[in-house]
């Protein structure tokens, strides 16, 4: 049986408190045991109407996952048009297969019912899950009637996302860098994501990390940093010109 006081039997690192709205949702135990805990979730909610449950934080940080697993959870979500504020999973070792269920959770949500911020830094993100989440979420907005501010997103530290995926969706009016997460920049723009204006500098340290490699012949190749400072005199919508030269 579920406990309603927030902890969750056989998890006793993770909680569930708060339901059916505001409420907090945090998984911090072994990576197998993400199947029971949702499952304890499933109960949780049982006893409220589709669509009613909105959770002010889903929190999975710092646990790495499986595919499986979290597509279990997610599918949950989906089915029971469960809705969350925001949303941490950074640091879970996530590849593009295992984000898709994410993006099909937001896309079965209402309009108005998706995040503000998605925490997604440090897994093993791609270009190409990047652009279908920034799509999705771009359609979404076209139903709203009102403008709402760019959903926070942050994918910092995913190693096939390099620096000009980012400024592509800039450049093309998708996404729009932000200092803050409560700045202007975001909270009047109409662009679908606002990334954090540091990213990009994150992102121009990671590539250059990734370019330093031993040469067969045992010589250290130079690492684009080198080639590249780092600095703000390189504009931003110059980097991929600057890269190859």
């Amino acid at each position: 049986m579920f406990a309603p006081q927030g902890s969750v039997p056989g998890c006793p690192r993770s909680s569930i408190v708060g339901l059916p709205r505001g409420a907090q949702v945090l998984f911090r135990d072994e990576p197998g045991q993400l199947y029971e805990f949702t499952n304890h979730l499933r109960e949780a909610i049982a006893a409220f109407p589709v669509g009613s449950v909105l959770l002010e934080s889903l929190d999975l940080s710092n646990v790495w996952m499986d595919t499986p697993a979290f597509g279990y959870l997610m599918n949950l979500l989906k089915e029971k048009q469960v809705s969350s504020k925001r949303v941490k999973a950074f640091r879970c070792g996530l590849p593009d297969e295992a984000l898709r269920h994410m993006v099909a959770w937001l896309e079965a949500l209402h309009a108005s019912s998706l995040p503000d911020e998605l925490h997604l830094s440090h897994n093993r993100l791609g270009k190409e899950l990047l652009f279908e989440l920034v799509g999705v979420i771009q359609k979404k907005r076209l139903e709203l009637l009102s403008q709402v501010p760019a959903i926070w997103l942050r994918v910092e530290g995913n190693l096939g996302i390099a620096p000009v995926a980012i400024e592509e969706l800039v450049a093309s009016g998708r996404a729009v860098f932000a200092p803050r997460i409560s700045c202007t920049e975001r909270m009047q723009s109409r662009a679908a994501v606002a990334f954090p204006a540091f990213q990009t500098h994150q992102a121009q340290t990671q590539q250059a990390q990734m370019q330093q490699s031993w040469s067969p012949l045992g010589h250290t190749l130079q690492p684009l940093s080198a080639a590249l400072p780092l600095t703000s005199s390189v504009p931003p919508g110059n980097l991929a010109v600057a890269a190859k030269l």
